[in-house]
């Protein structure tokens, strides 16, 4: 494919396949997202690398849908945030459209809960909730609404730091008031979908909507429930459930976010922000830490992009407020220590024997010394 050599298949969604690609020219590695609609798409058997429709009355189906996956790279193309990814390059090859972006090994929130088995730390939960406000301010200035944040949408790349990905079921606000696609369904991921977007009313959906799902987020990290559903939300405090060491103002944030009717949400970040800056849990947050080229480009695995609406499975500056991190006290490995003390058990063991050796050698002088003049 041009300048871009796939290396190796990294995941599929319901609207994509994501490879791990090199740039033959420069010798960088990247992902890449094909698009490719599961059900309508096959590769044609006499061309490897050929996408074709399979049945052709899906033909203005696959060119509606192309066209929505070639605005969605347009639209991360120009948000420039270390906490979002970053679009590179976007072109049409093989009877579809692909779009290269910065590639990291990296792990999603919702693999760390599954590999470890256990919620995060109440802690860690506002640390990584100050890097997705971060970049997802940066995502509502542009008036572009993400519309499927969940923990499978945020990655922690090797650094620890939270990137969010997959705009595939993005929208965003044209300045006459109208949003730029508008055909199709809205999709969602239920248990993170507020009413408005599962009842599909866009003229609804805002900041406010993806705070719900945000808020959403959190509680499935720092309890490893599943969200509860629109209409369980009734009950209040019934219908969550929390481990003991989450605080009172850690679940009031949750349910705030996660108020059934979008008037009584945080209606936007700064709102949230200055619950936070309240809040005694969070207060580390205020420790504010220079980020020499925050701007610069996001490093970040592009995940499967999941979400459903109606049984199916899918994909799809302004100036910048202060960033503000937990800084970590660096501990030392424990083969670091390790090495330590067996250097210093080294060093005394040499000591010893040299300690040894000139005693040994003294008495053996003294010795024959006496021989000596015994003649």
């Amino acid at each position: 494919m041009g300048k871009y050599r796939v290396e190796r298949y990294l995941s599929s969604g319901g609207f994509g396949n994501t490879y791990v690609v090199k740039n033959v020219e420069f010798d960088e590695i990247f992902a890449m997202k094909e698009f490719f609609m599961k059900g309508i798409n096959e590769r044609e058997q006499t061309m490897i690398t050929h996408v074709s429709v399979s049945n052709p009355t899906n033909s203005e189906q696959f060119d509606q849908q192309r066209d929505k996956f070639k605005k969605e790279a347009r639209r991360l193309r120009g948000l420039h945030n270390k906490h979002l990814v970053q679009v590179h390059d976007l072109f049409e090859e093989n009877g579809t459209a692909y779009y290269v972006m910065d590639y990291v090994e990296g792990e999603s929130l919702s693999a760390l809960l599954k590999r470890t088995g256990q919620p995060l730390s109440e802690h860690e939960t506002l640390r990584i909730l100050s890097e997705v406000l971060e970049g997802l301010d940066e995502v509502h200035k542009q008036k572009i609404w993400h519309l499927d944040l969940k923990p499978g949408n945020i990655m922690l790349n090797g650094q620890g730091e939270a990137i969010l990905i997959d705009f595939g079921a993005s929208k965003q606000l044209m300045d006459s008031g109208t949003y730029a696609t508008t055909t199709g369904a809205m999709c969602y991921t239920p248990g993170y979908a507020p009413a408005e977007q599962i009842d599909q009313n866009i003229e609804r959906i805002g900041p406010w909507t993806d705070l719900y799902a945000l808020g959403a987020t959190l509680y499935n990290l720092v309890s490893r429930n599943t969200p509860p559903a629109i209409s369980d939300l009734q009950e209040g405090d019934a219908a969550f459930s929390y481990p003991t060491s989450v605080s009172h103002n850690m679940r009031k944030l949750i349910q705030w976010m996660m108020s059934p009717s979008r008037q009584r949400r945080p209606q936007s970040i700064s709102e949230v922000r200055q619950y936070l800056e309240k809040m005694p849990e969070a207060q580390f947050l205020r420790q504010s830490v220079s980020r020499p080229g925050s701007a610069t480009q996001s490093r970040v695995v592009i995940g499967d992009g999941h979400c459903t609406q109606s049984g199916r499975t899918g994909n799809v500056g302004p100036a910048r407020q202060p960033h503000y991190v937990w800084k970590k006290k660096k501990r030392m490995s424990s083969t670091a220590k390790t090495l330590i003390i067996v250097g210093v058990i080294f060093a005394v063991l040499i000591a010893l024997l040299i300690a040894f050796v000139l005693v040994v050698s003294w008495m053996v002088d003294s010795a024959g010394g006496s021989e000596y003049y015994s003649y």
